[in-house]
């Protein structure tokens, strides 16, 4: 399954995670969750944003009001998570509480930013292919931390950590 929301599509076909970061929004339902992870991505320049096809729709009115004019810079386009692991399985980073602490990761400089479903995280499949699994260390007694709350902690670390 592959759904193309942008105007540019050689520029969806030319995405390469050798050289680029991404994110993969696995099952994000919340709008405001949406759009600020698309306030995120144009904040820090990644301009390709990809989602599974049970995400909330890019489009909703709420989504649009939360992503505050990110629609018009960053690239978006829905795929399935099978074709995400047949496509880029090399290249996913996956938030997980039992992965390595993000503190210090240098060792990738481009990828794709798996951000899981508010409720239930990253679907085992998905898990189970990423080769890099990261995590934001837990201080105080929160179970989680909010899906847009994370994506954004995580790429300021990624980003600023590469050698």
């Amino acid at each position: 399954i592959l759904i193309v929301l942008s105007s540019n599509l050689s520029d969806i076909n030319t995405f390469d995670p050798k050289t680029s970061w991404a994110y993969y929004l696995d099952h994000v339902q919340d709008p405001g969750n949406m759009g600020a992870i698309l306030r995120i991505a144009d904040w820090y320049n990644i301009n390709k944003v990809i989602s599974s096809p049970d995400s909330v729709d890019v489009f909703s009115p709420k989504v649009i009001q939360s992503a505050m004019g990110a629609h018009n810079r960053v690239n978006m386009v829905t795929i399935s998570p099978e074709t995400l692991i047949e496509s880029y399985s090399n290249h996913l980073i996956s938030m997980s509480l039992d992965g390595k602490s993000i503190d210090g990761f240098k060792e990738l400089s481009s990828g794709i930013i798996v951000i899981g479903n508010e409720g239930s995280g990253i679907s085992q499949k998905i898990q189970d292919n990423s080769p890099y699994k990261i995590m934001i260390p837990r201080r105080g007694g929160a179970e989680s931390l909010n899906a847009s709350v994370a994506c954004g902690i995580a790429t300021h670390v990624l980003l600023n950590n590469q050698t």
